[in-house]
């Protein structure tokens, strides 16, 4: 085995011992490598719940990264909540395809489990984790043929901060941890969990970042883009050629035409007014001037006389100067009432822009989040592909379930056993499919499970592909 990769295993065993880790393959680093102990004070484990962890850090001077899973387990003599067992698989100086990884962790963590000299139904056998018994994963040997390159900016900073992220592990774990790298520069460990208890728990004690998948994504997007961006400003200022052209490119626009990017509501706003109170003044002068004209024509159309020693101011008969009196006196009331209109108008525009311009802008701080409930994710499970074609003999069963406790395990816990220790027949073929064929496992088995746990010694019908 190279000596890049290391197993461990740990757990918290109780008085007199408490937490303890072991290492397994004698890697020099290991004993360099910080605690996998769970701040309680931030987040914990709850019966059947799942908790994984990706985690960076220095050990020895070399560059250490670990995969993580826990699962709840009482210590001895004691009802404390929040005691665990975990495993790990942690990486120096190199790194791996992340789903081999996990499906060795998985194996690894299910033996553990498994093993009736470890645990019985979920309280631990033994009083230090050098005392746990362990077996390699299948597929240990084939991480030394899957090594890649481990990204070195990931270890610049070490912060001592966490994030914890809700989402499906069934369908999302992998994807997740190979995406996490964009996170782990900000974060020293990434929680996934899609256990709601954790979820709430971590939310109120609020010592720790918490994310959905959907912003998790989101974050990873802003960060590639970021990424993009940073790589393009570097191989610009590496390129002599750009500068050059750059600074031979003709200025289109003057300062004033240039189109600010950050608009400011409030000017648009009086820039919109101040236009709409000009075209109302424009057009109510051009109809004062069109009264004006028509009044000045009716004024100096009075009838001639042939008689030229008569004075000017004639008297008009009783009917025609009352009509041009009263035209006269009409359109002249007429454009007084159109000028009172226009400077009311005016003025009460100019008075609620006043209002609107004044108006103080009131800084609004957003309230602190509050712990709420977190609905787990709708996941349709699709049926085993393809259909098992058989089950396992009984021979098989007992090599599965030997020196194994199953009853008042859950679902998931025996699952796990089953992949462990039928390669061949089942985990090849469903080995990313474990929500159907639990699904499946149960659908034969009903009178077996109650409420997502064992209540049989044994189980008759194990689908097979084989």
């Amino acid at each position: 085995m190279s000596t890049s990769i290391d197993l461990l295993a740990f757990g918290t065993f109780g008085i007199p011992n408490g937490f303890k880790q072991t290492f397994f393959l004698n890697n020099p680093n290991s004993r360099y490598l910080k605690s996998f102990d769970l701040n309680t004070n931030a987040i914990t484990i709850y019966p059947k719940a799942n908790l994984y962890s990706i985690r960076k850090e220095v050990a020895n001077g070399a560059k250490a990264l670990s995969y993580t899973q826990y699962s709840f387990a009482r210590e001895q003599h004691s009802d404390r909540g929040g005691t665990f067992i975990g495993s790990s698989i942690t990486f120096f100086n190199t790194n791996c395809e992340e789903p081999l990884v996990i499906s060795c962790l998985d194996e690894f963590h299910a033996d553990i489990i498994a093993e009736q000299r470890n645990i019985i139904n979920n309280v631990l056998q033994v009083k230090h984790s050098d005392e746990l018994i362990v077996r390699e994963p299948k597929d240990l040997n084939k991480l030394d043929l899957n090594f890649k390159a481990l990204d070195a900016t990931l270890f610049q900073k070490t912060r001592n901060s966490f994030l914890v992220v809700y989402c499906d592990l069934s369908s999302e774990l992998n994807l997740f941890l190979q995406k996490s790298a964009y996170l782990l520069s900000d974060f020293d460990t990434i929680y996934f969990t899609d256990s709601v208890d954790i979820a709430n728990y971590v939310v109120e004690k609020g010592l720790y970042t918490f994310i959905s998948s959907e912003q998790f994504l989101e974050e990873i997007e802003k960060r590639k883009a970021a990424k993009e961006i940073e790589r393009f400003e570097q191989q610009k200022s590496k390129n002599p050629s750009f500068q050059k052209n750059k600074n031979t490119l003709p200025e289109k626009n003057t300062p004033e035409e240039i189109t600010p990017r950050n608009w400011d509501v409030s000017i648009l706003k009086k820039q919109s007014n101040q236009n709409k109170l000009i075209a109302e003044h424009n057009d109510l002068v051009k109809k004062y001037n069109e009264l004006k004209a028509q009044l000045k024509q009716l004024s100096s159309s009075k009838p001639k006389t042939d008689n030229p020693f008569e004075s000017p101011d004639i008297s008009y008969p009783e009917e025609e100067d009352s009509s041009i009196l009263s035209s006269y006196q009409f359109w002249r009331g007429l454009s007084i009432i159109l000028l009172l209109t226009c400077g009311y108008a005016g003025y009460r525009e100019y008075e609620r822009y006043n209002v609107v311009a004044t108006t103080p802008t009131v800084a609004v701080t957003p309230a602190p989040p509050t712990p709420i409930p977190v609905v787990p994710p709708k996941v349709e499970i699709p049926p085993l592909n393809p259909l098992p074609k058989s089950v396992l003999k009984e021979k098989d069963i007992a090599y599965t379930f030997k020196n194994s406790t199953i009853q008042n395990q859950t679902a998931d816990s025996v699952v796990n056993l089953i992949f462990a220790k039928n390669k061949t027949d089942i985990t090849s073929i469903y080995g990313t499919q474990k929500p159907a064929y639990k699904a499946e496992l149960i659908k034969r088995n009903p009178e077996c499970f109650k409420d997502d746990k064992v209540i049989c010694t044994s189980l008759k019908n194990i689908p097979s592909a084989k």
